[in-house]
């Protein structure tokens, strides 16, 4: 027997067994699913109906759960949690498996399958664990493998498009932007670290310098000379170590200059020491900076004032140059006042004419006070082209000269002030008459010549220079002057040369050696070795001699670009106790341009292992580290 029955919701015909009478069964149409209670009825003949079995409701009859009413799927909700912000909303039913982004955070989610809590009898697989191993016949497709086909496949086939909502553009932005920031900073780092390297080496270079003239013992140098060469060292490591531009290597400047200084001090008297103090009081130049620097303790101040506490020690540009200079005490006048001009172009360069006041200038040239003011007054004229402070100086001087007057032995530099910024003559004042077609004096030369030169006039100040009259001595030493101030020395060097003494004459004739010094440092910056030679080899001291060049040698490999200088331009004696300071800044001048054309390599310190230690070999590695220093920062 059986019983013929419908599903009263899809109206789907089944033949049940008997027993299934007054029983809840879930119908089979997989489009319906529900539940119903099966009632017996008879067959259309009054006889039991045959029984016919439908296999899907016997299946769901003993396999399935009885659920629960559910409600129509596309009334159903999935409650949604965001994984980034944990934002709750609902999504469709019929979104399940599909990317959804959050309404609050924007960042896309996957829409979760939803279990419905049946086991597909009809699926060998089904109900396993997920790793369970399953017997599969060869040759044999299960039915769930023939009605099944994955979504993947049907968007590939094109069957179906997955709806995906596309991302924001600032999604994008800001991802490109975060890759780019790290790229930037693992560059930035990498670039930090060979900076620290390289940094490391020089630091190095300059420490060995400083060393190495420390602790060497018994190199053979000149007892005179030990001081010298170790106040020189520490001059360059000043120099090196301020231009760190930071409070520490302030520090560490102003502690080797203030070394260098007592080196010198210490010293006995000689050309060399002079001159020493002098390249010193150029170097404590750079220790004066803007009132940023000094707030962030990188520089100090020029002068005296301002703020500060009870118990700080300050350092002031002034007062320093005023330590120094007062070494310079015992120096030949031409000496102070060569030393007096360089200091005063420096100051104007860098703005702070001013440091260089009366009182500063009384102490280094007491007795020739009148005309080392003019001279400095001249040098800021000519750096700064202020009129008006000329005009104040001239002004300023003007009582002095009067009460200094007597006839025309006035300082040549002060005549020539007055007159290239328009200011009369004192009263009862005297000034050189204007050259006229023959000899001139060495007062009128200078003066005119000077005149000349602060009004632009280069070629007049030239003739003027090579007229006959006065002495050897002074046309040259208008000569060196017109060198230094003109753009290109190279026809002044030729002017000097030709007025230099020679043979017999140079016997009889004494021309200070500070001048062939100064014409000799100008004939190596118009890059005429020829001249230097021939200057150098007037030079009758030892000290002058070497520190001329030096200083040819420096203003040369400056003039000559970016080409490498060769060891035998900075020729040394070989014998340590014929060497001089001037020998051992020659050899730092050449280590220091060819490291900044060249730049650093493996070898460069032991390059200069040859050169001798606590003698030469000092400066060859101080000139390195100031070399690529220089190399960093052009």
């Amino acid at each position: 027997m059986a019983i013929e029955t419908q599903c009263p919701h899809c109206k789907k015909a089944y033949r049940l067994k008997d027993e299934l009478a007054g029983k809840r069964v879930t119908c089979g149409n997989p489009d319906c699913r529900k539940a119903f209670t099966v009632d017996a009825k008879a067959s259309a003949n009054g006889k039991a109906a045959e029984p016919r079995i439908d296999a899907e409701a016997a299946a769901a009859a003993i396999f399935g759960d009885e659920p629960a009413q559910a409600a129509p799927e596309d009334q159903r909700q999935i409650t949604m949690t965001c994984a980034t912000c944990e934002t709750k909303w609902d999504v469709p039913w019929s979104m399940q498996g599909k990317n959804v982004l959050c309404p609050d955070c924007r960042s896309r989610q996957r829409v979760p399958q939803q279990k419905t809590g049946k086991v597909d009898w009809r699926d060998s697989r089904a109900g396993r664990p997920t790793l369970a191993r399953v017997e599969e016949l060869e040759g044999v497709v299960g039915t769930v493998d023939v009605r099944q086909v994955s979504g993947k496949s049907l968007v590939e086939a094109g069957v179906i498009k997955e709806d995906i909502e596309s991302r924001p553009r600032w999604h994008y932005v800001a991802w490109t932007v975060t890759a780019l920031a790290l790229v930037g900073v693992l560059t930035y780092g990498v670039m930090l670290l060979m900076r620290s390297n390289k940094e490391d080496r020089r630091d190095q270079f300059m420490a060995d310098a400083l060393k190495d003239v420390q602790e060497t013992k018994d190199t053979g140098l000149p007892p005179a000379e030990v001081p010298l060469f170790k106040a020189d060292i520490h001059i360059a490591a000043g120099e090196f170590a301020l231009r760190k531009n930071d409070p520490a290597g302030l520090k560490a400047a102003i502690d080797h200059f203030t070394h260098a200084r007592r080196d010198l001090e210490a010293a006995p008297p000689s050309a060399g020491r002079d001159l020493m103090l002098g390249e010193l009081a150029l170097a404590q130049v750079a220790l004066g900076g803007s009132a940023e620097q000094v707030a962030a303790g990188t520089r100090v101040r020029w002068t005296p004032g301002g703020r500060q506490s009870l118990n700080e020690k300050t350092y002031t540009v002034q007062q320093e140059l005023q330590a120094t200079l007062k070494a310079m005490a015992t120096a030949p006048a031409d000496v102070r006042f060569h030393t007096i001009r360089r200091l005063a172009r420096r100051l104007a360069q860098a703005g702070q004419p001013d440091v260089l006041s009366h009182s500063l200038i009384a102490q280094v040239l007491p007795q020739e006070h009148a005309e080392a003011v003019a001279q400095v007054a001249v040098e800021v004229l000519k750096a700064t082209g202020d009129q008006g402070r000329a005009k104040a100086e001239a002004g300023a001087l003007a009582p002095q000269l009067a009460a200094e007057a007597k006839g025309t032995g006035l300082p040549p530099s002060a005549p020539a002030l007055f007159q290239a910024v328009g200011v009369s003559a004192p009263d009862k004042v005297k000034f050189p008459a204007p050259p006229g077609g023959g000899e001139v004096s060495d007062a009128t030369r200078q003066t005119f010549v000077t005149q000349y030169l602060l009004q632009g006039k280069a070629d007049e100040a030239l003739d003027l220079a090579k007229k006959p009259g006065g002495t050897d001595a002074g046309r040259l030493s208008v000569l060196a002057l017109a060198a230094e101030w003109a753009d290109n020395p190279g026809p002044v060097v030729e002017a000097a040369l030709a007025v230099l003494p020679t043979g017999e004459k140079r016997r009889k004739v004494t021309i200070p050696d500070l001048t062939l010094l100064r014409l000799a440092a100008q004939a190596g910056r118009a890059n005429q070795p020829d001249a230097v030679e021939a200057f150098v080899k007037s030079i009758s001291g030892d000290a002058h001699k070497a520190w001329a060049q030096a200083e040819a040698l420096r203003l040369q490999l400056a003039a000559s670009g970016e080409k490498p200088g060769e060891e035998t331009q900075a020729d040394a004696p070989a014998s340590p106790k014929d060497a001089r300071v001037g020998h051992a800044r020659g050899r730092l001048a050449l280590a220091r341009h060819n490291a900044r054309v060249t730049g650093n390599d493996p070898d460069a310190s032991v390059r200069y292992d040859g050169w001798g230690a606590g003698t030469f070999r000092p400066f060859g590695l101080a000139g390195l580290a100031l070399g690529l220093q220089d190399r960093n920062l052009k």
